[in-house]
C-alpha cells in the first residue's frame, strides 16, 4: 500500500508525445509506486523500457499501453460516429455531446478506424536488479503468444547477474537505440548497479535514469565513487526532464541532480563527524543509528549499505580505519 502523501498513478499514462508509462503493479517502500516501465516511440513498433518484476496483473496493463497506441501521430484529429477526438501533446480532450468517453472506449474507437496496435519489437533493461528485469520472461511470452516478431532484450551485461531465459543484446557505453520517432543513447552509469545504465531520449532532451536517480527521495548504491560520477555526467548533459525508474517525473533535473550530490557530500560529512564524537569507534550498526535517527524499519537495510559503501570510500581516501568491524576516523596527514 502507499504510503498516504505518496501520489498514486494511473496504470498507464501517457507522458510526452513518444512516451506511456506503464506501472510495473509492485509498489512498495523501496519502489515507492512501483517500478516505472516506458513504452517508447511513436510508431507501429515500439521500445520497451524494464519490465517489472514479473507479476502477473503488469501483463493486462502492458496489453492495455499497446491497444492504446495506433502509430499515429500523437498530435491528431479524427472524427468517430459524431465524436471528436482531439489529441494534443500529452493531453487527450474526448467529447460525446457534454459525456466523456471512458479510456476504453478511446482505445476501442481508434482500433477501428486507425488500425492494429501497436507491437513491441526492443525491450532495454537498465539494471539486472529484479523489479527491473523480472519481467522479461512473461512479455516476452505475451510478444509471442500474440503472433508478434519475438522482441531484442538488450541491456549492459553482467556475467554475476544476467539470469533471464531469452537471448541478451550487450550494449556498451555510446550504443544508440533507434525505433520509429526516438533515439535512444545509452550511458553506462554504474554506481547504484554496476551494469546500470540511463538512456538519453534526444528528440526530448530526456534521461530515462532507470535508478540512479529517483522522482522521490534518494536512492541506494553498491559503489559510491561511480555512483558520484555518474551523477555528475547527467548533470553536464542538463537534460529538460528526466523520466525515473521509480515515483514521479522529475521536471526540473538539474535542481535534483545537484541535491543528489549534495545531499551525498553531506552525508560523508555526517559519517565523518560521527567517527570524530566517538574516538573508540563506531560499528556500521552504530553508524547508522547516528546518522539516520528514528529511520523506520523498513528502510534500515538500504540506509545500512549507504553507509557501508561510504566507509568503503572514505577507507580508499585514507580517511578512516577498520579493525573487526569496529571503524574509526583516522587524523588527516600534515
Amino acid at each position: 500500500h502507499l504510503a498516504p502523501t505518496m501520489e498514486e498513478f494511473a496504470v498507464v499514462e501517457r507522458l510526452s508525445p513518444r512516451v506511456v508509462r506503464v506501472m510495473g503493479r509492485n509498489p512498495s517502500a523501496y519502489t515507492l509506486q512501483g517500478t516505472n516501465t516506458y513504452l517508447v516511440g511513436t510508431g507501429s513498433r515500439r521500445l520497451l523500457i524494464d519490465t517489472g518484476d514479473g507479476r502477473a496483473e503488469y501483463i493486462p496493463g502492458l496489453a492495455e499501453a499497446c491497444a492504446g497506441e495506433t502509430g499515429t501521430n500523437p498530435c491528431a484529429y479524427t472524427r468517430v460516429e459524431g465524436r471528436s477526438f482531439v489529441f494534443v501533446c500529452n493531453l487527450i480532450h474526448v467529447q460525446r455531446g457534454h459525456r466523456a468517453c471512458s479510456c476504453r472506449e478511446l482505445a476501442t474507437s481508434l482500433l477501428l478506424t486507425q488500425g492494429a496496435p501497436v507491437t513491441i519489437d526492443k525491450i532495454v533493461i537498465t539494471h539486472w536488479h529484479a523489479d527491473h528485469v523480472g519481467g522479461v520472461d512473461s512479455v516476452c511470452e505475451h510478444i509471442r503468444a500474440a503472433g508478434c516478431d519475438p522482441a531484442c532484450v538488450m541491456k549492459i551485461p553482467s556475467a554475476e547477474h544476467d539470469k533471464a531465459s531469452q537471448p541478451l543484446h550487450s550494449l556498451v557505453d555510446g550504443d544508440v537505440i533507434t525505433t520509429e520517432g526516438a533515439t535512444l543513447r545509452v550511458l553506462h552509469t554504474p554506481g547504484h548497479a554496476a551494469d546500470h545504465c540511463a538512456l538519453l531520449l534526444e528528440e526530448e532532451n530526456a534521461i530515462f535514469s532507470g535508478d540512479c536517480v529517483l522522482g522521490a527521495g534518494t536512492s541506494v548504491f553498491e559503489n559510491l565513487r561511480e555512483y558520484m560520477a555518474s551523477l555528475r555526467r547527467l548533470l553536464a548533459l542538463s537534460p529538460a526532464i528526466i523520466y525515473p525508474g521509480h515515483g514521479p517525473v522529475v521536471a526540473d533535473p538539474r535542481d535534483r541532480l545537484q541535491t543528489y550530490i549534495s545531499h551525498r557530500d553531506a552525508r560523508e560529512r555526517q559519517v565523518l563527524e560521527a567517527l570524530t564524537a566517538a574516538p573508540e569507534g563506531l560499528t556500521v550498526a552504530q553508524v547508522v543509528g547516528t546518522v539516520y535517527p528514528g529511520l523506520a524499519d523498513a528502510l534500515v537495510r538500504g540506509a545500512t549499505g549507504n553507509v557501508e559503501h561510504h566507509l568503503q570510500k572514505l577507507l580508499g581516501d585514507g580517511a578512516v580505519s577498520e579493525s573487526q568491524g569496529v571503524w574509526r576516523r583516522l587524523q588527516p596527514r600534515m
